[in-house]
């Protein structure tokens, strides 16, 4: 399994990508993407309408607080790590550099 985390902290979307092979010419792809409750209130009620939407067919996962939690994005990482078999955790530098000391100590 490949894992791919962008992270952001306020108004940004969180993305977690895991690609599974199937064989040498199929993966397979778990999207998930996160939100931060507290974001949209400042922005058009558009907008938040289709956060709104993604949130109810579970295509966005909405989370409480002003700032992204990375400890329960880091969380879900372990939880990967646990069930399969990762061969590589790409992330992005600027928001993750913290989680991804504490999952490489840990490895």
């Amino acid at each position: 399994m490949h894992h791919r985390v962008d992270l952001a902290s306020k108004l940004d979307l969180c993305a977690e990508v895991r690609l599974f092979a199937k064989n040498h010419r199929r993966q397979n792809a778990l999207l998930r993407f996160r939100h931060l409750l507290a974001a949209g209130r400042d922005n058009a009620e558009q907008h938040e309408r289709c956060l709104q939407r993604l949130a109810e067919t579970g295509k966005l996962q909405m989370t409480s607080g002003s700032v992204t939690d990375l400890d329960f994005i880091e969380q879900g990482i372990r939880e990967s790590n646990q069930r399969f078999k990762v061969r590589e955790l790409a992330y992005d530098k600027a928001q993750a550099t913290q989680m991804m000391t504490h999952l490489t100590n840990e490895a």
